[in-house]
């Protein structure tokens, strides 16, 4: 099933499928801190893409203080086997853990992913899965949808 939507100069596309099959120039992945995957998303993205992108984010792990990536901030690797030549590591906040910040934190997620993709990325086709991605009602970050989407 596809939506899109016009927005100002561009469109949003929203698509439901596996993100792991994404044929785009970058997904987002909601990852957790210490970038080394986990459980659902972040783990198919990691199994998908094969070992090179555990190496990949040991290696950015090097660069960040205390090894791991700060909540509302983002890195970008190469795809390596996915279908997207690049995966974007967002880190979103925990609403029932920052509270007051969580927001905050959010639209900083937002704001270094989509700068990650205008340094980097060639084309407009980004799959970003990071507000909705567990169910239909429910955002990754326990916060609902439409108050992850509000401006």
């Amino acid at each position: 099933m596809e939506h899109r939507y016009g927005l100002a100069a561009c469109s949003v596309e929203l698509v439901r499928g596996n993100i792991v099959d994404e044929k785009t120039e970058a997904i987002a992945n909601a990852a957790n801190g210490g970038l080394l995957g986990g459980g659902g998303v972040d783990g198919a993205i990691h199994r998908g893409a094969g070992p090179q992108l555990l190496e990949a984010c040991r290696q950015v792990k090097k660069t960040l203080p205390n090894g791991r990536l700060a909540t509302g901030q983002a890195v970008l690797t190469p795809g390596f086997q996915l279908p997207a030549k690049y995966v974007i590591h967002c880190v979103g906040p925990v609403y029932s853990h920052e509270g007051a910040d969580a927001p905050r934190l959010l639209s900083s997620c937002y704001d270094c992913a989509l700068r990650l993709c205008r340094e980097n990325v060639r084309r407009s086709s980004i799959n970003r899965p990071i507000t909705c991605v567990s169910d239909r009602t429910r955002s990754t970050y326990s916060r609902p949808c439409s108050s992850s989407l509000s401006p």
